[in-house]
């Protein structure tokens, strides 16, 4: 099985998201968390007073900012790619997928009550490879 193949199924990619899924996605908002940035007040996030172990930044991408976040998540609830199984609370899809003009991939997890939290995905992982892949 290739690398691409594992990630596929580890994480359950099903593919683009149906017009039911994109009615459901309209309302839904982004979060911000502190596990994916190393500049919490620039997110409106108030600085962790313990220990975080860090996610993939979002940083990491050159001109990424607050409103650039927003123009993508916007962008990423139009056409993103979604997967097979569902959060626990809804019928809302526990991850989404989407790669923006430049060929980065983002993920977005639900957190619950209609929000995702979304971040980078780096390309030289088999997440990323994956969704590419599908995309």
């Amino acid at each position: 099985m290739s690398a691409v193949s594992r990630s596929d199924h580890r994480k359950g990619i099903k593919g683009r998201a149906t017009s039911e899924e994109l009615a459901l996605l309209l309302p839904a908002q982004r979060d911000c968390t502190l596990k994916h940035t190393n500049n919490p007040l620039m997110w409106g996030l108030e600085p962790a007073t313990y220990s975080i172990v860090m996610g993939t930044l979002c940083e990491s991408i050159a001109d990424m900012n607050p409103t650039r976040a927003a123009e993508l998540w916007e962008l990423a609830k139009a056409r993103c790619l979604t997967s097979r199984s569902l959060a626990e609370d809804s019928q809302h899809p526990r991850h989404l997928w989407f790669v923006d003009d430049e060929g980065q991939v983002f993920e977005a997890a639900y957190t619950g009550n209609g929000r995702y939290h979304g971040y980078p995905v780096p390309s030289e992982w088999d997440q990323a490879r994956a969704v590419v892949a599908k995309w």
